[in-house]
């Protein structure tokens, strides 16, 4: 104790730090020897700031306290979901970041609202209601032949039905199924493109029409692959009610051994879904008509390097919308309604570095159906794993090039041949190492560069199609 009555390590402390030097403390004096102290763990608390038993740095050197923004990428990502076939979205850590989420929610909140209110306040309809009508020309006829693709369905299951109850052989099986699958694809093809739909109406019910027929061709082959490991027909196998059910759950892939069920339908996911599927539709449509339609209208008008600047951000940003609305709202509705346990619809796509990553991740239940009835099926055949791939791409490419071409009532080929180009730039991303961890600068180059692809790839395509749309229209 001094004769000021402060004890005499805080005195020493005071004039230390008033000259600036630094006092040696056994924390740091063992540093400085080798044998320091493990580091400190920091918290979210702390936020970059000294408390109270932290050491003082070494002589000489700087101590570096994390920010907050490290403090949050550190927790967030050894955050690990919970490894279990079902869980809850609440069960994610979000917590931190919910004031960030807020001001996202209503910034966009704001943009969606500013055009009507400033509308109305002008005089003028809140909201163009032209494409709205125009989209809705032909919906009878949509819903008719939606119907009519769902009843010829059935076909693919009757023909299981005759064969396992002795009614027909399976060669004739066989030769019915590919007449079926020539039919379903053949015919609402042909009815398309005679019928002048707008391209919203067409896009849906050309949507459809390939859904049906990749989970016929998976219902078909699951039942007559468990009958060869069987070696019977085994009419039990041939279940009225699973079919059903597999028409309507979220999944391309028929299991005869079942799926995850959910323990229960929660009616507030179901009202927050629905509420977000009302929003991401009403964003759409605004996006489209405000944004995007004005620019197709002047096609002709408007240079190459114009309409590919001019629509960028809008084409990215409907891409997104119509991915959240379809793989986090529509599914999860239908999973929910089904009891569909199994909500993995996509990974992290946004993090990719590389086309092929991004085709594996961005869509799972076509991944999973080009994985089981493609690529495992020619490899089961002999064929070479890179033969295996090219094959499905070539089927990827098809089955996009038949839904631009349904959605546009016309056969063009611009998006096979850019899904066939990216081939080559999928393989030349492969002598890049930018999925390695350790390469954190080639690993952010290629996601920045995939970025631009996503913003470049969907506006060429618009480019593309509506020049020749409104050419001929």
């Amino acid at each position: 104790m001094s004769a000021s009555g402060v004890p005499a390590a805080t005195e020493d402390a005071a004039a230390a730090a008033a000259s600036g030097t630094v006092l040696e403390t056994p924390n740091n004096r063992e540093s400085r020897d080798g044998r320091g102290t493990t580091p400190r763990s920091y918290s979210f608390g702390s936020h970059g700031r000294l408390r109270p038993g932290w050491h003082y740095p070494q002589k000489g050197k700087y101590e570096l306290h994390p920010s907050l923004i490290q403090e949050m990428t550190s927790q967030l990502e050894n955050t690990r979901l919970p490894e279990k076939d079902y869980w809850d979205d609440t069960e994610v850590t979000t917590a931190v970041l919910w004031g960030f989420t807020n001001l996202l929610l209503l910034i966009i909140a704001v943009l969606a609202l500013q055009l009507p209110l400033l509308n109305y306040l002008r005089g003028r309809p809140p909201i163009d209601l032209e494409f709205l009508l125009w989209s809705l020309d032909g919906a009878v006829t949509t819903l008719l032949l939606y119907a009519a693709m769902v009843l010829g369905s059935f076909s693919v299951f009757a023909l299981h039905w005759l064969a396992a109850n002795g009614w027909i052989s399976v060669p004739l099986r066989e030769l019915l199924y590919r007449f079926a699958c020539g039919i379903h694809l053949l015919v609402p093809y042909k009815v398309f493109l005679n019928r002048s739909l707008s391209p919203v109406p067409a896009f849906f019910i050309g949507l459809q029409s390939l859904v049906l027929l990749l989970k016929n061709h998976s219902y078909y082959f699951g039942i007559r692959a468990k009958q060869i490991e069987r070696h019977g027909m085994c009419p039990d196998l041939v279940s009225l009610k699973r079919f059903l059910y597999f028409l309507v759950i979220p999944s391309l892939v028929y299991r005869v051994e079942g799926y995850v069920h959910s323990p229960r339908i929660r009616m507030g996911f179901l009202l927050r879904r629905t509420l977000e599927a009302l929003g991401c539709m009403f964003l759409i449509y605004e996006l489209v008509v405000y944004s995007m339609m004005p620019v197709f209208k002047q096609v002709n008008q408007l240079s190459t390097v114009e309409f590919i600047v001019e629509l960028m951000i809008p084409a990215v940003l409907l891409w997104t919308l119509l991915f959240i609305a379809t793989f986090e709202v529509i599914l999860n509705v239908f999973a929910e309604v089904t009891y569909f346990g199994d909500r993995r619809f996509y990974e992290d796509w946004w993090n990719s570095t590389n086309l092929a990553e991004f085709s594996r991740k961005w869509n799972r239940p076509v991944h999973d159906w080009l994985y089981l009835h493609v690529y495992r099926c020619l490899m089961r055949r002999g064929y070479t794993k890179l033969v295996a791939q090219l094959f499905v791409f070539l089927f990827s490419a098809i089955f996009h090039e038949m839904l631009l071409s349904i959605t546009f009532l016309r056969v063009r080929a611009w998006m096979f041949t850019l899904m066939m180009l990216q081939i080559p730039l999928i393989y030349l991303a492969k002598l890049v190492p930018a999925e390695d961890a350790g390469h954190p600068v080639l690993r952010r180059g290629a996601n920045l560069f995939f970025w631009f692809g996503m913003f470049f790839g969907p506006a060429l395509l618009f480019l593309l199609y509506s020049k020749d749309y409104y050419q001929n229209t």
